[in-house]
């Protein structure tokens, strides 16, 4: 969490309360490491460590958050903490959770999908291929497993629907971007929702964009790979 922190916080001044959410104890969760002193001399090897082990520090994470999800946010709206200001207090209408959704560009708001989120690479490793790798890494391992978030995952979130999805997951894969990371995102495959609007989250301006992976031979023509 502290590269998040640096990053998010300390970067963006995010609210350090508002950083972590529940999503956080039902993801999966990636993190890349690099040497910990990358200069001439070694560091000294804690008491219990091999003197000849490397030793490394988190410099990037990124999350993969199952479904079910809120709502899409709404356009030109702003949330804090996943809350539309202004709103019920509730936010992404926490309420009708898989009921229905808006149909937007690539999402037919019933389609369960995959959200990846709270990418963050520090300061000083950016420029090296680190987030590449990370989106990279979660896509293939979700690739490979496309059963493994079953729609018993409801249970493990903060809330919970008695509506089920309509079918399993088939590749759909979601990310909140930050605007200034747009051509990040489309150069790691994915595509910009247009009819999902743009919006704010923490004070930052957001747009949604998605990509689907091939799993389990379904083809499709929605922002699919090629």
């Amino acid at each position: 969490m502290k590269v998040r922190q640096d990053v998010f916080v300390t970067e963006q001044n995010v609210q350090l309360e508002f950083e972590q959410d529940d999503d956080d104890s039902r993801c999966c969760h990636w993190v890349a490491y690099a040497p910990a002193h990358d200069g001439p001399e070694p560091l000294n090897p804690l008491p219990h460590e091999d003197p000849g082990q490397v030793q490394s520090r988190p410099v990037g994470t990124i999350r993969l958050v199952p479904y079910p999800h809120p709502p899409h946010p709404q356009n030109g709206g702003a949330y804090l903490d996943g809350k539309l200001v202004g709103g019920d207090g509730l936010g992404s209408a926490v309420t009708e959770a898989h009921v229905r959704d808006r149909t937007t560009t690539f999402h037919d708001g019933r389609e369960p999908y995959l959200k990846l989120g709270r990418l963050a690479v520090l300061r000083d490793s950016r420029g090296h291929g680190v987030a590449t790798g990370l989106v990279r890494e979660a896509l293939r391992w979700v690739e490979q497993r496309p059963g493994f978030f079953g729609t018993n995952i409801a249970s493990r979130g903060s809330w919970q629907s008695d509506v089920p999805p309509e079918d399993d997951w088939r590749g759909l894969v979601c990310v909140h971007a930050q605007k200034d990371a747009i051509p990040f995102w489309k150069r790691v495959g994915f595509v910009i929702d247009e009819e999902m609007g743009k919006w704010m989250e923490e004070g930052i301006p957001h747009v949604g964009m998605f990509r689907r992976l091939e799993v389990n031979e379904v083809k499709t023509s929605c922002c699919s790979d090629s």
